[in-house]
């Protein structure tokens, strides 16, 4: 970053190939843990978002006909365990996003980026969305502490293996001089 009169210049756009290779190495990570979890009998809290969510977003796609086209052309419902698998996909998608335009903004290495993302979407996990289904504090009404913390820990990985995919193939990016609009190809030291 630098100083321009009162405003501060970001030194680098975001890589839009980085942030999507990052984001689906992260996600499918994370969806890989927490299949395990399940397949052992253990509820983390899955899909605490989604139950959210539903209620307020059901009504607006009912309104305005998206429900009913959803339906119509023979998609999963929101129930199913497609749908929610999607929805669990495009959030991390979206939180990859988000952290390529945040992370340029503080000077951390990417273990602590890493961390720092997950602390943060962990508290709001733990402290608003939990709660605010009525299941407590990081779902204490509801999980077992192995639960709880397993839920901690997917949760951790996917930002930290976010930030690190990140960090790394930004540096590549970097190093070999592509701009963001080229198309992104790791040597095959990489692959």
């Amino acid at each position: 970053m630098k100083k321009v009169g009162s405003k501060t210049m970001l030194k680098r756009s975001i890589n839009t190939q980085t942030w999507l290779l990052a984001g689906l190495v992260a996600i499918t990570i994370n969806t890989v843990l927490l299949y395990l979890a399940a397949q052992c009998g253990l509820d983390t809290g899955n899909g605490v978002l989604l139950r959210l969510i539903r209620p307020w977003t059901g009504p607006v796609l009912d309104r305005t006909g998206l429900a009913h086209a959803w339906m119509a052309t023979g998609l999963s419902g929101p129930e199913s365990h497609a749908f929610m698998m999607g929805f669990h996909f495009f959030i991390g998608m979206l939180m990859a996003w988000a952290y390529a335009y945040g992370e340029r903004l503080v000077r951390w290495n990417a273990w602590t980026k890493g961390l720092v993302y997950a602390a943060a979407v962990y508290a709001a996990n733990a402290l608003v969305v939990f709660p605010l289904l009525g299941e407590g504090i990081a779902g204490s009404r509801v999980l077992s502490v192995v639960g709880q913390t397993y839920f901690a820990f997917a949760h951790t990985c996917f930002f930290v293996i976010l930030a690190l995919c990140y960090d790394r193939w930004q540096q590549w990016v970097a190093a070999s001089g592509t701009s963001p609009g080229k198309t992104l190809v790791l040597p095959h030291s990489q692959r």
